[in-house]
C-alpha cells in the first residue's frame, strides 16, 4: 500500500477511536449510590447530579457527583453526605490519571482521610488535608471535586455556610521550564551546540529529578481526548505546548536533543560504551527498517487506550520507574533492558521505541512539508504575473492584421 494512503488510514482509525471515546454513553451510578447508603433506601433525583436518599420515609443523606481537573484530566467523584452534615463515603467513578500514580494515592489512604469530614470543611491540602507525596495534582483534584460536591449539598440542602476557596497561583516550576525553553531557543539559534550539556543538565534536574514529569504518550492522549487541564496548568502542559511552539518556530525537535532527561542519560551511557569501545552502530538498512517503529507503537497504544476508554493507559515509557519509582510491571521489565542496551547502541530507546520522540519528529516532518508547500505556492504566484506580462508584451508587439 502507498505510504500516503497508509498514513491517511492510520489517521482515520485514530480519529474514529477518539470519537468513540468522546461520545461514549455515560454510566448509571444508581447501584453505587445504593451500596454507599443502604440497599433498602429510596433515591430521589433533585436536580443535576444531586440525589436524596431516604429510608423508611426518613431522609438519611444526599448524593452529588462533581469533577475537578487532575494531572492528566478530569477526576469525577461521587460522595454521600449524611443528614448530620458529615461525609459518609466517597468513591472515584471516573478518572484519566496514570494508573500507577492514581493507585498510589488510593493505597496511601487519601480517600479514608476524607471520611467523616464536615460538609462545609475547607478540603484544602496543607490546611485540613495532607496530600500524597509525588501525586500532588491528583490529590488536589480529588479534594477539589469533593469540596465542590460537599459545599453544594451543604448550601442547597443543609443550610450550612461554606468558606471561600483559595485562589490558585502559577507554581515556580512553570516559570522555570519556560525560561529553560527560551534558553534552548537562543542557544540553538546562535548555534551554541557545545552548551547543549548545560540544558541537558537543567532538564535532568528540573524535569526528571524535581518534577518527575517527562513528556509521555499519556500527555498527548489527554490533549487528543480534550482532557486539557487548563485550570490547573500542570507542568507537563506548559512543557508540551512550549515544545510544540518551538517546533512551529524552528522546525526542529529540540526536546529530545536539548532537554529530555532520559536523552541526557542515554547519551551519557552511550559515551561510556564508546569509551570502552563496546558500542555498536547498526547498519543503515536496519535503521531504515525500524525508522517508523516508534510512530507505529505510539499509534497502536493510542488507539488501544481510546478503545478501552482510558487514555492514561497509553503510556508505556520507562520514565516513571526510572525517575519516580512508580510504574507498571512491564515498564519495570523494560527499564533494565533499555538501560543496558543503551550502553552498546547509542540512544537505543530514543531511536527505536520512544513514542514521544516519534511523534515530535513526525510533527517536525509535517511542519517542514507545510512550509515547503507554502513556499511552492508563493513561487507559483510570483511566476504567474511575470508570465502574464510577457504574454501581454508579445501581444502588443505583434503587428495588427
Amino acid at each position: 500500500m502507498n505510504k500516503k494512503y497508509l498514513s491517511i488510514l492510520c489517521l482515520l482509525i485514530l480519529s474514529a477511536s477518539i470519537i468513540s471515546y468522546v461520545t461514549a454513553a455515560g454510566k448509571d451510578y444508581l447501584p453505587e449510590m445504593k451500596n454507599m447508603a443502604d440497599q433498602g433506601s429510596n433515591l430521589e433525583h433533585i436536580s443535576g447530579q444531586l440525589y436524596k436518599a431516604s429510608l423508611d420515609n426518613e431522609v438519611i443523606g444526599y448524593f452529588d457527583r462533581q469533577s475537578a481537573i487532575g494531572y492528566a484530566g478530569p477526576i469525577e467523584v461521587l460522595i454521600f453526605i449524611g443528614q448530620d452534615g458529615r461525609l459518609k463515603d466517597v468513591i472515584i467513578v471516573k478518572h484519566t490519571e496514570t494508573p500507577s500514580f492514581f493507585n498510589k494515592v488510593v493505597n496511601k489512604g487519601f480517600m479514608e482521610r476524607l471520611h467523616d469530614k464536615a460538609a462545609n470543611d475547607h478540603f484544602e491540602l496543607g490546611q485540613d488535608l495532607d496530600g500524597v507525596a509525588g501525586c500532588t495534582y491528583t490529590s488536589e483534584a480529588i479534594a477539589e471535586a469533593v469540596r465542590r460536591a460537599s459545599h453544594y449539598i451543604a448550601v442547597t440542602q443543609l443550610n450550612m455556610e461554606v468558606p471561600n476557596a483559595a485562589e490558585r497561583q502559577i507554581p515556580l516550576e512553570n516559570y522555570l521550564i519556560l525560561t529553560l525553553l527560551l534558553v534552548v531557543f537562543v542557544f540553538q539559534k546562535l548555534k551554541w551546540n557545545k552548551l547543549r550539556n548545560i540544558t541537558f543538565l537543567a532538564g535532568f534536574l528540573l524535569i526528571g529529578y524535581w518534577q518527575k514529569s517527562l513528556l509521555t504518550l499519556g500527555n498527548f492522549s489527554s490533549v487528543l481526548s480534550g482532557n486539557i487541564p487548563w485550570q490547573n496548568l500542570p507542568f507537563w502542559l506548559v512543557l508540551l505546548f512550549g515544545i510544540l511552539l518551538l517546533i512551529l518556530i524552528t522546525g526542529r525537535n529540540l526536546y529530545c536533543f536539548w532537554i529530555c532527561p532520559y536523552g541526557a542519560l542515554s547519551e551519557l551511557m552511550g559515551a561510556f560504551g564508546k569509551f570502552g569501545r563496546i558500542n555498536y552502530q547498526p547498519c543503515e538498512r536496519s535503521l531504515q527498517r525500524f525508522k517508523n517503529l516508534r510512530l507505529f507503537l505510539a499509534w497502536g497504544a493510542l488507539v488501544f487506550a481510546f478503545i478501552m476508554r482510558n487514555p492514561s493507559i497509553s503510556s508505556y515509557e520507562i520514565f516513571a520507574p526510572l525517575f519516580a519509582w512508580e510504574g507498571a510491571p512491564t515498564q519495570w521489565l523494560m527499564l533494565p533492558v533499555m538501560l543496558f542496551t543503551g550502553i552498546f547502541i547509542f540512544r537505543f530507546w530514543c531511536r527505536f521505541f520512544c513514542p514521544v520522540g516519534g511523534i515530535l519528529d513526525y510533527m517536525v516532518k509535517c511542519r517542514r512539508s507545510s512550509v515547503q508547500w507554502i513556499q511552492n505556492i508563493l513561487k507559483k504566484k510570483q511566476l504567474n504575473p511575470n508570465g502574464l506580462q510577457q504574454i501581454e508584451m508579445k501581444q502588443n508587439t505583434h503587428p495588427p492584421s
